[in-house]
């Protein structure tokens, strides 16, 4: 994929170009009255599904990345007044309601936000009545980033959704629009076109000319109006295209104001910063670049610095992964140009050496590498006995003309009272021998602690690779360094043996193959899903009948879009539920969450309830937090338990909890059945629209099933504009690691 972009094109159109029938040109943006944008474009002519998307960052990258303002573009015109449609309840709403209050905050009026991507300046905050600490006519007066000056203190509690007025777009606020259409032959949305406009902000420039006119003219011809209405109208004419020019002037003074500066300006300023842009990973994420330009190249070369690069440049959070392979180069443990560290013990009738493969002989393949990101398979380590005999293979030697044994500059280090693996792979090339491996360790000094450990043995094979393993050996007291040896036994004269994929773990048991001394990135979803088989489409798995019901099983018939089942409890009681364990370590102390369920039921005298009932890392029981009473009825609806009943502690994981018990349950009639589906249960104050590993977002290419699973096993993840950032990280990261580091990028699987 390309990274040329705006920077050498000169446009932010670089790409395929739509087919005719698709075309949306000319589309134009442009400010029609004090926070209001007229849009326009000529309507497609073929294509059965078209959106128009706003976003306040940068022009919308994927399908999914802004407020969806229509479906209907056949009338080839849309009049933006701030408002949207709402994913949750797929309504047109005037607010904004998905930001959240990140910690308590105590009469302040500067607070931190988890987003304040669509938040301008003169939003009102709506006061709620389960927050009595917001006053009424509290009005944002300042954004940065994730900070919001207030004009009034505020007091809630953390984790507190906010809701804004958006009853006309930010004065001063630049929009961004893009048309989407979807392409049924390949399942996929294509963009057709951008437009951007300022939201004009009011100078009271109108008022400002009529008061300067004298009075003979702005006497009012009829005497019960206190100004001539005519006279005024006419001069705001001129005052708006004023307010027009003075309100872009006012945006360009700004020009490091990275969150509020025309992104039309960002490639250029990118650029000043030694980024190039990139149109495929969009505005948003060029602005958090240069917002972090400084700390990029402070700490390049570090973790810190990596995690830093890869959340700016793609949007993701990264874990970066303990080492798994502790041999010190990559040829020590795949022999790739060299044999690093191994030589001879004794030189005496055998030899070894590096190559690329021997006849059908070829390198071992790491299983274990996300794809694109095998062990570099171009060398092994072949032994050759001229004489025949036992011999004996070993770490720790320099790679100097004269080999020189010395564990302590050579040897591997380790911890004493820990546990290590050693093992390799093996080849025989016409007959099969016993290969052992076994472990010695050296003290600080590189004097000799333990010659042997219990040398672990197998024959090798002469039709495919074989794992010679020794495991679960403890570094002695005194321990410093660890020399691993391979021993080949009762060779024949000119008989050749071959080695590749030697690994040195730390841990009980020895792992699946890595590269030596690799740096593991693990990228952490925007969205996760934590429920396993949320809607059904399967089976049952995963849930349990906690009382009152005779079964539960799946039955045709979901709540939403691209669900075709749900889940039934057929009473027999009158109060029944049905219970998930969620994976451990999936909650974290203080955060808040949500959970969500569609039900139905066909007695509308029957009321539904949810529960989370935390736990600690043991299964003990901490506090249980629920919402109950909620009205059920004949078609499926949507219930929530969030923390927004004014609970300072409701719904915010209690302290030592790492995983919880959800629970969805009915009280009611006792002979009526209950439907379930779409159950999401994610960090967040608010119930957020439903997805899963396979619906819920139209770019299916952004979510998937945790670790390769599938719906009735694993959790759900959401990456935004996956496709491109996973096709660009590879090129990039290399600039922000020590050079020539072992590095893989791992995408929907646990940090491990």
């Amino acid at each position: 994929m390309t990274d040329y972009g705006s920077k050498v094109y000169g446009s932010f159109t670089y790409g395929t170009t739509p087919l005719t029938d698709l075309t949306v040109d000319p589309f134009v943006a442009y400010p029609s009255n004090y926070g209001v944008i007229k849009l326009e474009w000529a309507p497609p002519t073929g294509g059965s599904q078209f959106i128009l998307v706003r976003n306040a960052s940068g022009f919308p990258i994927t399908a999914d990345d802004g407020d969806l303002l229509t479906t209907n573009l056949a009338t080839g015109s849309w009049t933006d007044t701030g408002s949207y449609i709402d994913p949750v309840t797929g309504s047109v709403t005037t607010s904004y309601s998905a930001t959240t209050v990140n910690k308590q905050v105590i009469n302040e009026t500067k607070i931190k936000v988890v987003d304040a991507t669509n938040i301008s300046v003169g939003q009102l905050i709506l006061p709620s009545s389960n927050f009595p600490g917001i006053q009424g006519n509290t009005l944002v007066t300042a954004v940065s980033e994730t900070t919001i000056t207030l004009n009034k203190p505020i007091s809630i509690p953390g984790g507190t959704p906010l809701t804004f007025s958006t009853r006309s777009l930010g004065p001063g606020k630049t929009y961004y629009y893009s048309i989407f259409a979807y392409i049924s032959a390949s399942s996929t949305w294509v963009k057709l076109g951008d437009a951007l406009a300022v939201s004009v902000k009011d100078y009271s420039t109108a008022s400002l000319m009529y008061k300067y006119l004298p009075e003979v003219y702005t006497f009012p011809a009829d005497s019960s109006y206190s100004q001539n209405t005519d006279l005024f109208n006419f001069l705001r004419i001129f005052a708006f295209e004023y307010d027009l020019f003075k309100t872009m002037a006012e945006n360009a003074t700004h020009r490091y104001d990275v969150d509020n500066l025309d992104a039309r300006l960002i490639p250029a300023l990118l650029n000043e910063f030694g980024f190039n842009y990139e149109s495929s990973m969009g505005i948003r994420q060029a602005r958090k670049l240069l917002k972090y330009a400084a700390d990029i190249y402070l700490t390049k070369g570090s973790i810190a610095g990596i995690k830093k690069f890869i959340a700016a440049f793609s949007g993701y959070n990264v874990e970066i992964g303990t080492l798994k392979n502790l041999f010190l180069t990559t040829n020590c443990a795949s022999f790739e140009t060299g044999y690093g560290y191994w030589n001879l013990v004794s030189t005496t009738n055998n030899t070894i050496s590096s190559v690329a493969s021997d006849e059908s002989i070829i390198p071992y393949a790491e299983s274990s590498s996300p794809a694109g990101y095998p062990n570099l398979r171009t060398g092994i380590l072949k032994h050759t006995s001229t004489t025949g005999g036992t011999y004996t293979i070993s770490y720790g030697y320099s790679t100097d003309a004269t080999p020189i044994f010395n564990p302590v500059l050579y040897g591997i280090p380790v911890k004493a009272g820990n546990d290590y693996c050693f093992s390799v792979y093996s080849w025989a090339k016409t007959t099969a021998r016993l290969i052992s491996v076994n472990t010695k360790w050296y003290d600080k000094d590189g004097k000799v602690i333990l010659d042997s450990m219990s040398a672990s043995s197998s024959n090798n094979s002469i039709s495919a690779w074989t794992l010679i393993d020794q495991s679960n050996r403890r570094a002695p007291a005194n321990a410093v360094y660890a020399i691993p040896q391979i021993t080949i036994t009762g060779t024949s004269n000119g008989e050749i043996h071959y080695f590749d994929a030697a690994l040195f773990n730390a841990g009980l048991n020895t792992i699946t193959y890595a590269d030596s001394r690799r740096i593991d990135l693990y990228l952490q979803p925007n969205r996760v899903n934590q429920v396993k088989n949320p809607s059904f489409e399967t089976n049952t798995t995963s849930w349990t009948i906690l009382s009152g019901a005779s079964s539960f099983a799946r039955v045709s018939g979901g709540a939403l879009s691209g669900s075709s089942y749900s889940g039934r409890l057929t009473a027999n009681a009158s109060n029944l539920a049905i219970y998930q364990t969620l994976s451990s370590n999936t909650v974290t102390a203080g955060e808040a969450y949500a959970l969500s369920a569609y039900v139905k039921s066909a007695n509308s005298s029957v009321t539904a309830y949810l529960t989370v009932e935390w736990r600690t890392s043991a299964g003990t029981s901490i506090r249980n937090d629920t919402i109950s009473d909620i009205p059920v009825t004949s078609s499926f609806s949507r219930i929530s338990l969030v923390p927004i009943d004014g609970n300072a502690t409701k719904m915010i994981a209690p302290k030592d909890a790492t995983s919880a018990y959800i629970y969805i349950g009915f009280t009611g009639a006792s002979d009526n059945t209950y439907d379930v589906d779409a159950v999401l249960f994610e960090k967040t104050s608010y119930a957020d629209f439903y997805f899963d590993g396979t619906t819920g977002y139209r770019n299916t290419d952004d979510i998937l099933w945790e670790n390769g699973g599938n719906n009735t096993n694993a959790r759900s993840l959401y990456y935004k504009n996956k496709v491109s950032s996973i096709s660009r990280l590879p090129v990039v990261i290399p600039e922000y690691l020590p050079v020539w580091s072992n590095w893989a990028l791992f995408t929907g699987v646990p940090t491990s």
